[in-house]
């Protein structure tokens, strides 16, 4: 299983009060895969920094979650299981507008790329899907949504009324320096409304 380490981690523009180091950042990154082969946690990501200033920055403002579902939901008719989701990640910040030597703060939307995913590691109980993304604004949203293009397979049990659907579709949250982990995005199926008579 591959990981989108080194090609989609944001480094941090923080300021620093060393000096960064590229090629030992590229080294470290090397081993940041041996994480993600578990479920990613605040405790493996801390432990992963613990001890190494460089470490701490790669991760600095980061975000990481994971979408969980029962292997007994199937899976979607996708090769790559993140292939089937789509994850919009906006921020907000304030900034000060002057119009005629008056100040007032205005609320503006910050949008981002979508978040790097991938196929997370699986058990016997869950498929997985893990992603990570990058803000230093304060005030963010990350929003879950099944690709329109993506089907689900209907394993024999569950044929018949009822959908699948994810809870919660969105977290909001403030973001701080530390890397910051998600409750997981879980998909569960739900039965269909009967149409009162």
């Amino acid at each position: 299983m591959e990981y989108p380490v080194k090609d989609s981690i944001h480094l941090s523009g923080a300021v620093r009060s060393h000096q960064f180091d590229p090629v030992a950042a590229e080294r470290e990154l090397e081993t940041l895969h041996t994480v993600l082969l578990s479920p990613i946690t605040t405790e493996r990501l801390v432990s992963w920094t613990s001890g190494s200033v460089i470490r701490a920055d790669i991760l600095a403002n980061t975000i990481w979650g994971t979408i969980r579902w029962r292997k007994t939901l199937g899976r979607p008719t996708v090769p790559v299981l993140a292939s089937a989701f789509v994850i919009e990640h906006r921020s907000w910040q304030e900034e000060l507008n002057i119009v005629n030597g008056v100040g007032h703060w205005e609320r503006i939307t910050v949008p981002h790329g979508e978040p790097s995913k991938w196929d997370g590691p699986e058990d016997d109980e869950f498929y997985r899907v893990s992603f990570m993304s990058a803000s230093t604004q304060l005030e963010t949203r990350i929003r879950v949504d099944f690709a329109s293009a993506a089907g689900w397979e209907r394993p024999i049990h569950i044929i018949g009324r009822g959908f699948n659907d994810i809870e919660p579709h969105w977290r909001w949250f403030a973001t701080g320096s530390a890397p910051r982990v998600l409750a997981p995005f879980e998909i569960i199926r739900k039965p269909l409304a009967l149409a009162d008579d």
